[in-house]
């Protein structure tokens, strides 16, 4: 495979080295520029230099560096190709594949949407400039929006007018329904379509590579029926439970400051960019979200939640409070006084008391102990009762085990309870949470369910995944072949039936169920898929990392099959493999049903001696097919 340089270029431009370096080595910021341990030889003192600004590395010990590219060869042991190729899936950049088109269908639908999007955000920036955004100007002069923070947001305006944008686009040569599959325009029943944004202040949704994959509008009129805030609805590129809003403006600054502050919306991210808290960002106006979080958790694991002073703002506070500290975060919770925002905060009392406001912040066990307090719920048994419960229920879920006995010591301090109880109403938590670890979800078995036989048990799907080192060598080639090619996996499971009972170890039985589940809601990368997988940690990364160091082409004999299927060579792996693990299934069978049969043999050992001898004989035909290489 044979990449333009301008294509490489781009996957440089669009890999934060900080990011792919640091999920590797643990690093702090210093300076402009980050330093850690080098991984490249025994480093006791950091010695390796980090600049995220000129996108290189180097180890002033050893002396390896260069770009991230190079770190991706260095450390993975890629060749060349291969590390593009990883940088390129982990940026949602589509290179073709070797001897297949380079204007593949879906390749054609994601980069026609994004210049689509480019051009929309382009064209309400132009709108502004005119006298027609009067009313946009005003409202951006009187939150105090400097230009260079309207540019720096990419700020617009979306005219009254039903097909402005529409009429605009079709004129460039988009097809309608392009446009709807943007998000840009809504199709009535009869079949006559209008804009989505009018007469709106408009704030373009980047993803963390900087790329606008939505828009968020604000009414500029106080019409009736109107919501004050509308959205790009889901699309191909935008999914607001994934997205926050200000992350690409923000993420250098967080790693700088090792925090997030969070806010609820794109005024208030804004407001406090401009106040000097360039660390700010958004859930755009919904709860945050397990998503969020995980990608969040990428650049620092401190936030400060500053939602609105509000009972909405308190209520969603306490629902992201929850969220962040069962994924790790160290979180602090900002008060503003009732009818407040951190936008009118900061505009009224200015920088200096929104700073003193972050020191005063509280930690989650303070916050809630207050509102316990306000709400009259200390002087109530029944309701302090179930509050005790919630809280010891909350502290559990903390991964950090060894917070767990200094926040029980403040909880029985402020409450002036029995250590005794409350020990023991820990205890039983913690059997539930691991319980509760143990089963299975319901939504991540309806794909499976849809996939297997009747007469198949269901794979036990855990919230921790089972350890990396039990897995097969044949399930191994199997993921990699997944991984690096999906048609493999949909070719698995439609032609020979595949599913995760197929595998022997508990690992792979979950990575294949997982694999399964991306395909069924149509990922279009399935390494990427695995690897933001909210419950993927660092050795599952590793080992997956490890399996697709090496790509063989696809067939191009694809089209004679009813189902697109792999190479010669990839089902020759696959069907070998396969075979090899229905052996190793039929060992594993036959030596749980040796150990049931007693001494004395009745007549249910005779039929399971019976059971035996046909699994021996179905073991000896996949044997004798294997070595002829059917």
């Amino acid at each position: 495979m044979k990449l333009q340089e301008t294509q490489i270029e781009e996957v440089r431009n669009r890999s934060d080295i900080v990011e792919i370096i640091g999920e590797t080595v643990r690093l702090r910021p210093q300076g402009k520029s980050f330093v850690g341990l080098c991984p490249f030889h025994a480093d006791k003192h950091p010695s390796m230099n980090v600049n995220p600004h000129m996108g290189i590395f180097k180890c002033f010990s050893c002396g390896k560096g260069g770009n991230v590219i190079t770190y991706m060869m260095e450390y993975y042991k890629l060749p060349f190709i291969e590390a593009v190729k990883q940088l390129a899936t982990r940026a949602g950049i589509l290179l073709p594949e070797e001897h297949e088109q380079p204007d593949s269908d879906l390749q054609n639908k994601m980069e026609t949407l994004r210049a689509v999007m480019i051009e929309a955000q382009y064209l309400y920036a132009e709108m502004l400039k005119n006298r027609e955004a009067s009313q946009a100007q005003k409202y951006i002069n009187a939150r105090g929006f400097s230009q260079q923070t309207v540019q720096q947001f990419s700020l617009g305006f979306s005219p009254d007018s039903w097909k402005f944008l529409y009429e605009s686009f079709i004129k460039k040569g988009y097809k309608e329904e392009t446009l709807e599959e943007a998000g840009l325009i809504i199709r009535k029943d009869d079949g006559a379509v209008y804009d989505r944004f009018r007469n709106r202040l408009m704030f373009p949704i980047h993803d963390v590579s900087g790329r606008t994959i939505g828009f968020g509008a604000r009414q500029l009129t106080n019409e009736k029926g109107q919501a004050k805030y509308i959205n790009s609805p889901e699309t191909a590129l935008y999914s607001k439970s994934r997205v926050l809003y200000g992350l690409y403006q923000a993420k250098n600054a967080i790693r700088n400051h090792d925090a997030a502050i969070m806010t609820e919306g794109y005024a208030d991210t804004i407001t406090l960019h401009q106040f000097g808290f360039t660390h700010t960002i958004a859930s755009s106006g919904t709860a945050l979200t397990r998503e969020q979080l995980q990608l969040l958790s990428r650049f620092t694991k401190n936030v400060f939640i500053a939602y609105d002073g509000d009972g909405a703002g308190q209520t969603a506070t306490i629902r992201g409070l929850e969220l962040a500290l069962e994924e790790g975060f160290n979180v602090k919770i900002m008060q503003f006084p009732e009818g407040e925002d951190p936008d009118s905060f900061i505009r009224n009392r200015g920088a200096d008391a929104f700073r003193s406001a972050m020191l005063s912040a509280q930690s989650f066990l303070e916050f809630r102990l207050n509102a316990l307090r306000s709400d009259g719920v200390l002087a109530d048994p029944p309701r302090l009762a179930q509050a005790i419960r919630e809280l010891i229920d909350l502290i559990v879920r903390i991964p950090d085990t060894m917070q767990h006995d200094m926040l029980l010591q403040q909880l029985w301090d402020s409450l002036r309870l029995s250590e005794m109880q409350l020990r023991r109403m820990y205890e039983e938590y913690e059997v539930r949470m691991k319980k509760r670890n143990r089963m299975p979800r319901e939504q991540r078995l309806a794909p499976y369910q849809q996939l297997a036989h009747d007469n198949q048990s269901q794979p036990i799907v855990t919230e921790t995944m089972p350890p990396v080192k039990e897995i097969a060598a044949e399930e191994k080639e199997l993921l990699r072949l997944i991984l690096t090619n999906p048609k493999v996996l949909r070719f698995m499971t439609q032609t020979l039936e595949v599913s995760p009972d197929t595998m022997i170890t508990p690992f792979g039985k979950s990575l294949l169920f997982r694999a399964i589940e991306a395909m069924n809601s149509n990922a279009s990368d399935m390494y990427a898929a695995l690897i933001e997988h909210e419950n993927a940690d660092d050795a599952m990364r590793d080992f997956l990392a490890g399996i697709v160091m090496k790509r063989d082409a696809p067939s191009t004999n694809w089209k004679n099959f009813e189902v697109e299927i792999p190479n010669e060579n990839q089902k020759k792996i696959m069907t070998d493999c396969l075979f090899r693990l229905r052996i190793k299934n039929i060992d594993k069978q036959v030596s749980e049903i040796k150990n049931k049969i007693s001494d004395n043999l009745i007549e249910s050992d005779i039929e399971i001696l019976k059971t035996i001898t046909n699994l021996t004989k179905e073991k000896n035909n996949l044997l004798q097919q294997l070595r002829s290489g059917i």
